[in-house]
């Protein structure tokens, strides 16, 4: 014969599975994201042979935008962030023109640490 519980186990059983629930999913989202993070570094760093340290940045931004457009106009974050795409490749467009364009197009011999030349 089983014990009998009181009725709060069964509450606290909830309680934990929900919460066990809850945090397996935070550790989800953070191991992919973590590793969405670290491919798009590594592979402009395989590319471009530039340590590209806006990537992260443009992540954090958008995931910003993404929580302010949420709270004010409740729209699913997943959504903004769809939408919000090509306002950020044409800012990482701007960007790669902007900087690593002109760094490309210098010559080498101004891109030297101020030795001798």
């Amino acid at each position: 014969m089983r014990p009998r519980r009181g009725p709060w186990a069964s509450y606290l059983g909830r309680r934990i599975r929900s919460s066990g629930l809850l945090l397996a999913g935070v550790a989800l989202t953070v191991f992919i994201t973590t590793a969405a993070v670290t491919a798009g570094v590594s592979l402009s760093f395989g590319i471009l042979d530039i340590v590209n340290i806006a990537h992260p940045a443009f992540i954090i931004l958008g995931s910003y935008i993404a929580y302010i457009v949420n709270a004010s106009l409740g729209l699913d974050p997943i959504l903004v962030s769809i939408l919000a795409t090509p306002a950020f490749y044409l800012l990482g467009a701007a960007l790669i023109v902007a900087l690593i364009a002109t760094l490309l197009l210098r010559k080498p011999d101004h891109m030297s640490s101020g030795g001798a030349h």
